[in-house]
């Protein structure tokens, strides 16, 4: 069974029209909706926004069903790229962890967990054969994950300080990825750009793309499993 986890509703709701066969299980405070996409068993939820939602919809998502893989959807806001341009997750990063003064731990790992979280290689290849295929201008690149809504230059240049080749930043990733780790589940990350770093309208980019640049990404998502997924 695939996971499918998207922060907002509307990261989800194309998927969920989609889906067949719905069963719907509430664990605490979440939803899960499980069924079939394109043929393939999956359950998709929306885990809400910031790394702790993220954290722990993910937990009761591994606790509850059986995983095979994660799949996280969403929109992010984007670096040297353009709306509605697809990141690809090489890695995932956290930019708002300092735990330097304990040992030898690097910006933005948390202790005793690795520096950086990283896909798995044939779900990451397959990816880029899709977007290649469906003609999508994507970038394989960093993915940074933090608790705030980075917009003002002195936000960005603080993190391009620490990283120099993030090209999607946005609340949920690392912390999807996180507990990918702890579980030693595999995991992808696609994130379409809502809106660009900087831009003196970042704000108000946010709400106007964020239908279209959702949208994108599941839709991403759903040819993923036709094309690549063979789990019944």
């Amino acid at each position: 069974m695939i996971g499918i986890i998207g922060a907002m509703q509307e990261e989800i709701d194309v998927l969920l029209k989609q889906l067949t066969g719905e069963k719907l299980y509430t664990y605490g405070t979440r939803k899960f909706y499980a069924g079939y996409l394109k043929e393939k068993a999956v359950v998709i939820v929306k885990s809400g926004i910031g790394k702790v939602n993220a954290a722990h919809t993910t937990t009761l998502l591994m606790e509850h069903f059986d995983i095979d893989y994660l799949m996280n959807t969403g929109v992010a806001g984007g670096q040297d790229v353009k709306h509605n341009h697809v990141v690809v997750s090489s890695n995932v990063v956290y930019h708002d962890v300092d735990a330097t003064a304990f040992s030898k731990n690097k910006y933005g790992q948390v202790p005793n967990m690795p520096e950086s979280f990283f896909p798995d290689i044939t779900l990451m290849n397959n990816a880029k054969v899709l977007l290649d295929e469906l003609n999508i201008p994507y970038t394989q690149a960093t993915i940074a994950t933090g608790d705030q809504f980075v917009y003002h230059p002195s936000q960005i240049e603080k993190i391009n300080q620490v990283y120099d080749d993030i090209k999607a930043i946005e609340m949920e990733a690392a912390a999807i990825a996180h507990i990918a780790e702890i579980y030693h589940k595999p995991f992808i990350i696609f994130r379409t750009i809502s809106d660009v770093l900087g831009d003196k309208d970042q704000h108000l980019d946010f709400d106007k793309f964020l239908k279209k640049a959702a949208n994108l990404s599941a839709e991403i998502i759903t040819k993923y499993i036709e094309k690549f997924v063979w789990i019944a």
